[in-house]
């Protein structure tokens, strides 16, 4: 894969070369050895994401893409002769209550000002390819949106909830600071466009379908880029040495966490 920035599917995208955020991040959360064993998974929740995904940037490809899935019995040849007559046309079936969803989060978006900004002039779900300096490895990042007008990169989420203190936890728990640093340094390095400013545009996947927008502070996102760099060292030297370590292969001793104490007073020595 060449430098720079292409347009190419989701499905190329993720069954390419280069090492992406999420490759990075299971390293740094797991092992080596969980990256190199790992089979990339779909999920209900992944699909309902990718479609609000392109009923909120690309509204005008959402019917030509999803379609509601058949009525009927699903083990009936019925159905599934017209589901794979769908499915081979080109669509992705969401069930009736997924469809109308997403509609109405398409309908909350086309209102929402931040998101009619972010899709002025805005490149979607493009690829954009660099090699890192130090270490010399193929990166890969596919950022949701980049608004040339505005020098920024958008991202969105769909979540339960999109209050402050809930997406806080998120970011941490799912490596939101490491994608934004990541995604930041990686589209102007492959020669993408300046990034002044990066938000993650959270929406929730119930009624009423709030949306709130949220901008990480330069603490999270230096700590994001220290975790991302610390990362793509190690992935660099299984790469060299062709060694993905999992676990340690000697007896470790393990204690209690200090709250699962009831009737001995651990040592402060316990772990938290």
């Amino acid at each position: 894969m060449e430098t720079g920035i292409h347009q190419i599917t989701n499905e190329a995208y993720h069954s390419g070369p280069g090492i992406s955020k999420s490759g990075l991040w299971e390293i740094w959360q797991r092992t080596p050895a969980h990256f190199i064993g790992a089979e990339r998974k779909t999920s209900k929740a992944k699909d309902f994401g990718t479609a609000a995904h392109t009923a909120i940037l690309e509204p005008h490809l959402f019917e030509k893409s999803y379609c509601v899935a058949p009525a009927g019995n699903k083990n009936s040849n019925v159905y599934k002769d017209a589901a794979a007559y769908l499915i081979n046309q080109g669509f992705t079936l969401l069930n009736p209550e997924e469809m109308e969803a997403v509609l109405r989060i398409r309908d909350v978006a086309e209102r929402h000002p931040i998101v009619r900004a972010l899709r002025a002039d805005a490149a979607v779900e493009q690829s954009a390819y660099w090699i890192d300096e130090e270490t010399g490895e193929l990166c890969r990042a596919r950022p949701d949106v980049y608004s040339r007008k505005n020098a920024l990169i958008g991202d969105i989420k769909t979540s339960k909830s999109a209050a402050h203190d809930s997406f806080s936890r998120d970011v941490a728990n799912y490596g939101y600071h490491v994608q934004e640093a990541y995604y930041s340094d990686g589209w102007q390095l492959a020669g993408g466009g300046d990034v002044g400013g990066f938000v993650f545009i959270v929406v929730e996947k119930e009624p009423p379908y709030l949306f709130a927008v949220y901008e990480l502070d330069p603490d999270s996102v230096d700590e994001g880029r220290q975790i991302y760099r610390t990362a793509l060292k190690i992935y660099a030297e299984c790469r060299r040495t062709n060694q993905w370590p999992g676990y340690a292969d000697k007896v470790q001793e393990l204690r209690l966490p200090k709250w699962a104490f009831r009737f001995v007073n651990p040592s402060l020595e316990a772990a938290e």
